[in-house]
């Protein structure tokens, strides 16, 4: 397949995961399996969930080593956890299969209680005509 041309998943860490600590890395490892059978080269992972969308999780979904980003933490998460990430694995086991990785967060939404906790300035979201998001 031509290197220019993407093919594969958006799928979500913890965001609409059934799981409550989220995706396990056998999952991630069978979905790797799926897209190399299929021949499909990209996995594009979403590292965040807000609770307002998916109120099983609400947080950033890796180790949070930034105090300032400790409140917006996902602590429930498998891979929001030092000792249990598994990403890193998921992007070197991806590498083996020719798939590449784009790992990304919603700067769009956030948890306004939690970030408050850090940014006491941050003010609620609102769209063009000035409506509070939700």
């Amino acid at each position: 397949m031509d290197k220019n041309f993407h093919i594969g998943w958006q799928t979500g860490i913890t965001y609409e995961s059934t799981e409550k600590k989220g995706v396990s890395m056998s999952k991630m490892l069978m979905l790797l399996d799926e897209m190399a059978e299929h021949d499909m080269n990209m996995l594009s992972l979403m590292m965040v969930s807000y609770s307002y969308f998916d109120p099983m999780h609400d947080g950033l979904c890796w180790p949070v080593r930034d105090t300032r980003l400790k409140h917006l933490w996902d602590k429930t998460c498998t891979n929001a956890n030092m000792e249990t990430e598994f990403v890193s694995k998921i992007i070197e086991e991806a590498e083996k299969r020719g798939i590449d990785i784009q790992l990304f967060t919603n700067l769009g939404i956030y948890n306004l209680k939690k970030i408050i906790n850090s940014y006491p300035k941050a003010n609620e979201q609102i769209n063009k005509d000035g409506d509070i998001y939700k």
